[in-house]
């Protein structure tokens, strides 16, 4: 997610976007209080980015499952602009 996140920085700074995630756990991190030394360097890293993380179950993943079909690539997260997911993000 991280790499993502900063290959796309020059599209995503000074924006919202909401990051979706099969990875529970990492959401759980990110709206955690207590942070161990690698996660406070990633939230440094991830500081000049405004952005929610959103847990979406593996099986409604269908995107990331389409490009890993397709064998373009193995991704963790799908990583959306947040005017485009307004009607299918989960309530």
């Amino acid at each position: 997610m991280l790499s993502i996140i900063e290959h796309f920085a020059y599209f995503l700074v000074g924006k919202d976007f909401k990051v979706f995630t099969d990875h529970k756990a990492l959401v759980r991190v990110f709206h955690s209080s207590t942070l161990n030394n690698r996660l406070w360097r990633w939230h440094v890293r991830l500081v000049d980015f405004t952005f929610d993380m959103v847990y979406i179950q593996g099986h409604l993943n269908v995107l990331a499952d389409a490009i890993i079909a397709a064998g373009l690539a193995r991704p963790t997260t799908v990583l959306e602009p947040l005017q485009s997911l307004e009607e299918v993000s989960p309530s």
